[in-house]
Order: structure tokens, then sequence, then C-alpha cells
């Protein structure tokens, strides 16, 4: 259980944080009956997590097809909730 450490990494080019598990030494493991191994300082990248200006999301939105509605943001600016509504 402890063969891998968590390690968060921010792209600043891409906009999002990049989740990655580092081997913490050389090792095997086994998943559905497949062996892999991996060799200390290894990383497996196991998720991206973009981050978008308000703006940006409302644009992503408009071009998926939703009409951006209200907008809550935190008081200190970092996180929000954005209301979409079907067209």
């Amino acid at each position: 259980i402890g063969g891998f450490a968590h390690d968060a990494r921010w792209n600043d080019a891409a906009g999002r944080i990049e989740m990655h598990l580092v081997s913490r030494r050389t090792q095997q493991v086994s998943l559905a009956g497949v062996t892999y191994g991996f060799r200390a300082g290894e990383s497996i990248l196991t998720e991206y997590s973009h981050k978008y200006t308000v703006a940006g999301f409302a644009a992503l939105a408009d071009a998926a097809g939703w009409n951006h509605g209200r907008v809550w943001i935190d008081s200190t600016g970092l996180f929000s909730v954005h209301w979409l509504i079907a067209r």
C-alpha cells in the first residue's frame, strides 16, 4: 500500500494540475491478473484537473451547447459554481 507517493504538479501552459502516483521503490504490482513493473521514481499520470476562469468556463459551456446562467464565487475567488441551462 505504501509503495507509491501522490504528486500533484501544476502545468501552467495547459492550465491544469496533473496528478501522479510515483513509485517509492522498484516493485511489481498485479492488477486483474497482469503484473506491472515499476522502477523507483517512475510516475503514473492518473488525472488532469483543469482550471478555468469564469469567462473561460462560460465559453466552454457555450461551445458545448449550454447557456451560462448564474455564477457563485467563494470569498477568496478560488472556486466557483456555475448554473448551466440546456438550450
